[in-house]
């Protein structure tokens, strides 16, 4: 359902992406799990996984052990603060996936969810009540026509479990988006690919360095719009049942608060909202060269690849 997979434009630059940032918080790979994968079972599949947050901080705002970064995909500091896994960081995490899958039609559904994330960083002074579990679910369909088009449809609801009025203000990590792509097979050995990811608003939004802040008391607004989609197009030519060339573009359009990336997770090199050139002035970088994130811009890309399977 993802024929961008490790291409840029892949669809994890904007699905199971609660914040907008250049990582993955939902769907993406756990540094240590433990899982189950059944056999077919007339067209089902169910998979079950367990990662312990192996932890030692009750907020999850230490390295997991045997780790060398925050659980997340997050190093210490990350968020403009003092070393710590408080943007992002969490404890155990539970995800299950069923599917099935008869002829042309294939349809599932997947659950996941993060217990103590840790976003502390949102907040200019520290609050416990945010360090709050969260979830995310997604549903979905692939058919394949007899004119050997592929359409492929993804619904994904993400939730953190925070109230009150404070907290909602600054919180971007909860929305619902979309996925539509459709694929066409030209030749035998040819094919193009469109895809399209939605990122609906959520309750609240921190601000960035060129989203200051709307509300008097300096925690956030809950009227941002953060709103994003991506566009992505893709030709691949097959060569033999080993070797594969392809070309593809992708664009991200964020509306003004909004500040997704291309390439998170791993999946291509990441280009986001980060700029080095304005020096830090508040002591926390000595070298003058912390990263600023301007939200609102217009990324793309064009990318050329051989892929080979021995």
């Amino acid at each position: 359902m993802n024929p961008f997979l490790g291409m840029i434009g892949d669809y994890a630059s904007i699905m199971g992406n609660t914040g907008g940032d250049n990582r993955v918080e939902f769907g993406t790979r756990l540094d240590h799990a433990i899982w189950y994968e059944s056999p077919n079972w007339a067209g089902v599949n169910l998979s079950v996984l367990y990662a312990p947050g192996q932890n030692r901080a009750d907020d999850s705002s230490n390295i997991p052990a045997g780790e060398s970064d925050c659980s997340g995909g997050n190093i210490p500091g990350s968020g403009a603060t003092p070393a710590a896994c408080n943007d992002g960081g969490f404890s155990n995490a539970w995800s299950a996936a069923i599917s099935y899958s008869i002829q042309q039609l294939y349809v599932m559904g997947g659950y996941e969810i993060h217990q103590k994330v840790n976003r502390t960083s949102d907040l200019p002074a520290f609050d416990p009540g945010d360090v709050a579990s969260e979830s995310a679910w997604k549903t979905g369909f692939q058919y394949t026509f007899p004119t050997k088009t592929t359409f492929s449809f993804i619904w994904e609801d993400m939730r953190r479990n925070v109230s009150g009025s404070v907290l909602e203000g600054q919180n971007e990590r909860q929305r619902t988006g979309f996925w539509v792509s459709a694929g066409q097979q030209i030749t035998a050995n040819d094919a193009i690919y469109a895809g399209l990811a939605q990122a609906n608003r959520t309750p609240g939004d921190p601000g960035q360095h060129n989203t200051p802040p709307e509300n008097a008391n300096g925690i956030g607004t809950t009227n941002a719009d953060n709103r994003a989609k991506m566009w992505t197009v893709a030709y691949k030519h097959r060569v033999d049942k080993n070797l594969t060339f392809y070309a593809d573009y992708a664009a991200v359009i964020n509306h003004q608060f909004a500040h997704y990336a291309l390439g998170p997770g791993g999946r291509s090199v990441t280009t986001d909202c980060h700029d080095a050139s304005n020096p830090d002035t508040t002591g926390f970088d000595p070298n003058g060269g912390a990263p600023h994130c301007w939200a609102g811009g217009h990324i793309q890309g064009i990318s050329l690849g051989v892929n080979y399977r021995f």
